[in-house]
């Protein structure tokens, strides 16, 4: 495969520039969603947005499985840091989801749970 100047893949086969596209517009979103996830005033809104940080980096596990799959990437062994790099960011999301959701639920009892 090769790469354009706008650091998608190209490749004769149509399906296999769809998977490269995929991977190249997906990874970003995470960091970015991240990002408004740390600008938020309330609670409810920091795990709001921290729950669509947690679905985008689940795309991105899919993503990545597909193109190993495919072996659209070759060796396929070059993704297996990039894969446990987004494991170790999923559970690091989830835990976080959880304990704010526990830090809002101590910080205001009588409010309905969420």
């Amino acid at each position: 495969m090769q790469d354009d100047r706008s650091g998608r893949c190209i490749t004769k086969y149509k399906n296999r520039k769809l998977y490269c596209w995929s991977i190249d517009k997906v990874l970003p979103f995470p960091a970015l969603n991240y990002a408004e996830a740390q600008a938020t005033e309330s609670i409810g809104d920091f795990v709001h947005k921290l729950a669509v940080v947690l679905k985008e980096l689940k795309e991105c596990r899919i993503a990545l499985k597909i193109i190993g799959k495919k072996e659209l990437i070759k060796p396929t062994a070059r993704l297996d840091d990039i894969f446990k790099e987004t494991q170790a960011l999923i559970a690091i999301i989830a835990k976080s989801i959880s304990t704010s959701k526990k830090r809002k639920e101590t910080s205001n009892p009588k409010a309905p749970k969420s």
